[in-house]
């Protein structure tokens, strides 16, 4: 009996250690800078183990024009081309879990690439001399690859389309779902696809953005076998012309993250972006607060945990976050928190121009992995310092308490490139001063670009927020 309780004694504590093990929170931080070009990382694969991307050189969309196509390594950082000569247009928009597989685009026509070469497919014959690419894979039960994407001919004009086994596939009918309008969408994309193809996130854009509040407007919809669920709805609050602006779908297919754009129902309340958090299989459309600050949700798991960007727009100057209860909390603080990550690991990604101009290190989150502990982004200005981090626990499993700084509005930056003075944060006004208190401009701001041509020296910013009364500084080095 003793030796049968200290059995069982021996036998819990070793259970309790390993529940204690589990609990240490390791991760590893990689750095996949892009060092002799400007390619951004676009996608992970399911495990996390690799990620892909290229570098949109030129052209509008008519001419796409895409080069530097690679995939990496998530966990050395090394990166393999996908083509030898890096002036061949090509890009990368999906990887499997073994690097041996990617899917994108080639001499910019859908292709996919394996075993070290590309294979183009085919286009729907009304779309033979039309740009198009392969945008995500999925697998089906018989054991079909199925590969979705789109092609397009103008920036109002596009179809999508579907490959069986490399196959074009002409029974393939999605559903021309419109929510009150009776015409035809000029733009239709697929904006995912569940890893066993059987639920597609699919959007018909009537046009980029509501100039005509009487119709033709974007019609987002989750789409399954035998049903069709359009995430635009009636909010209250919002008028009609409300829209998903941008969504992605977990790699479940369980849920799909994005952005509203919402327009009041009375003028005084305006209009802007409304973070969503929507659950495929109970048709339930959640708001995230936060909206307040500038958030963006941007990526979700299979576990329907949302990851956050703040500032910047589409810019790279952003900063991610993450929610525990009501808080954001920035996710470098969290990283840090990690045993085997360092603030001087991520610090040392960045360049001094880049740290000089105020950027933030992490920049903007592109992807996480199905289980929610790879993290993929991309910093600096000229959206190349790739980035992986690789967590033993997913970042909303820290129970432990994170130092932080609060969010505020006073968290304004700004820097040169290209003609354009590039904001960080809730900018309002900007003024502009040489380093003799000399006057050079004032402007309203709109975006997160200014455009304006300055001559090489050190200038002053001055940046106002309107909705707390902030005025922040920032010194601005043109070379």
């Amino acid at each position: 009996m003793k030796k049968t309780t200290l059995l069982i004694t021996l036998l819990i504590s070793a259970i309790c250690i390993n529940l204690h093990a589990e609990k240490e929170f390791t991760g590893k931080f990689v750095n996949m800078t892009s060092t002799t070009d400007a390619a951004e990382v676009y996608a992970l694969s399911e495990n996390g183990k690799w990620a892909c991307g290229a570098h949109f050189a030129s052209g509008d969309m008519n001419q796409a024009f895409y080069v530097w196509g690679s995939i990496w390594n998530t966990e050395t950082g090394e990166r393999i081309y996908l083509e030898e000569d890096p002036a061949i247009p090509c890009a990368a928009y999906w990887v499997n879990n073994e690097g041996t597989f990617v899917a994108g685009a080639h001499y910019d026509q859908p292709a996919y690439y394996i075993n070290g070469e590309w294979h183009q497919l085919e286009m729907p014959r009304a779309y033979r001399n039309a740009v198009g690419e392969v945008s995500a894979v999925g697998f089906n039960e018989q054991g079909d690859t199925i590969m979705i994407g789109w092609a397009y001919t103008a920036a109002t004009s596009g179809t999508i389309i579907r490959w069986i086994n490399g196959k074009l596939d002409n029974d393939f009918k999605y559903r021309n779902t419109v929510r009150e309008w009776e015409t035809k969408a000029e733009m239709e994309r697929t904006r995912g696809l569940s890893k066993d193809a059987k639920v597609y996130l699919i959007s018909l854009d009537h046009c980029l953005l509501p100039v005509n509040y009487g119709g033709n407007l974007p019609t987002t919809y989750v789409m399954t076998e035998d049903t069709t669920i359009i995430l635009e709805r009636e909010l209250e609050g919002l008028d009609r012309v409300s829209f998903v602006s941008g969504a992605e779908l977990s790699r479940n297919g369980k849920w799909v993250v994005g952005s509203i754009y919402g327009v009041a129902l009375t003028p005084e309340g305006g209009e802007g972006s409304i973070s969503f958090l929507y659950e495929v299989e109970t048709d339930r459309l959640q708001l995230l607060n936060g909206n307040e600050y500038g958030m963006s949700a941007v990526t979700v798991d299979d576990y329907g945990r949302v990851l956050y960007c703040r500032g910047g727009g589409g810019t790279p100057l952003r900063k991610p976050y993450v929610k525990r209860e009501d808080k954001f909390i920035p996710l470098e603080d969290i990283l840090v928190a990690y045993e085997g990550i360092t603030a001087e690991q991520i610090d040392a990604m960045m360049t001094d121009e880049v740290e000089e101009a105020g950027e933030d290190d992490l920049g903007t989150l592109y992807d996480v992995s199905a289980d929610g502990r790879t993290i993929l982004g991309c910093g600096g200005p000229a959206k190349k310092y790739n980035w992986a981090a690789h967590l033993s626990h997913s970042v909303h499993d820290m129970d432990q308490d994170v130092n932080y700084t609060p969010i505020s509005y006073d968290n304004l930056a700004a820097f040169y490139m290209n003609g354009n003075i590039i904001l960080s944060g809730m900018v309002d006004k900007i003024e502009l001063y040489n380093t003799n208190g000399q006057f050079i401009m004032q402007q309203e701001v709109t975006s997160a670009f200014v455009p304006v041509n300055l001559t090489p020296g050190i200038y002053i910013a001055k940046m106002y927020n309107n909705t707390t009364n902030t005025i922040c500084s920032s010194k601005i080095i043109v070379k």
